[in-house]
């Protein structure tokens, strides 16, 4: 269950990293930033359902 829970850690601390660095690039709106860091994701977890 540990490795689990690390892995959960590693993922949302790279999300965050990234997430990050699309918020701090010039002339990048939220509105593209979420739609590049959030589509694929919402898209993975719907071919899993």
């Amino acid at each position: 269950m540990e490795t689990v829970e690390e892995s959960l850690n590693d993922t949302a601390y790279l999300l965050a990293s990234l997430l990050e660095s699309e918020l701090f690039q010039r002339n990048v709106s939220l509105e593209k930033t979420s739609e590049r860091v959030f589509s694929p994701i919402f898209r993975i977890s719907k071919e899993k359902n």
